[in-house]
């Protein structure tokens, strides 16, 4: 009877320890599904914001762009610019302007400033550029964003 009672108790402990786990991985799932829900949400936001968004990666490398982009630059797919040069998209004499700039950029305010853009086909378009650096959870810079308004009316009053 004692061996019995043994290997009863045996098998409550592992139900007990199997209850854990299942609460603990459905605590897991229920974090995941939150957090996919949260990115869906600022995903979405980014994709039908009127405003261009650019993210680089800490080489300076375009690694996204939402529609709004790519309307504003005239390029037709993310292919286009993925991997390529932020700096590929500003006149030779802007390139100077924004390098002054990120020497002196708030990190926690980051910057605004007005730029000239080079369009895919190359003709030039007034935008005001609001930029700061991408930080990780540890604080860590990973690269920088970027958004873009057309300021072409703006100029022209």
């Amino acid at each position: 009877m004692k061996d019995e009672d043994k290997t009863k108790n045996q098998l409550i402990e592992e139900l007990q320890e199997l209850r854990r786990w299942v609460t603990k991985l459905e605590k897991a799932a229920t974090d995941r599904d939150y957090a996919q829900e949260e990115w869906s949400v600022l995903f979405d936001a980014i994709e039908s914001s009127v405003n261009a968004v650019l993210i680089t990666n800490l080489e300076e490398r375009i690694v996204y762009v939402n529609p709004a982009f790519l309307s504003m630059f005239e390029y037709r797919e993310k292919s286009e610019v993925l991997g390529r040069s932020a700096a590929d998209l500003f006149d030779a004499h802007e390139i100077t302007k924004i390098a002054d700039i990120k020497a002196v950029i708030d990190k926690a305010k980051g910057e605004t400033e007005e730029f000239t853009v080079l369009r895919k086909d190359g003709t030039t378009l007034p935008v005001k550029a609001s930029s700061s650096e991408v930080t990780d959870k540890d604080g860590n810079t990973i690269g920088r964003t970027a958004s873009f308004v057309n300021i072409t009316e703006h100029t022209l009053a």
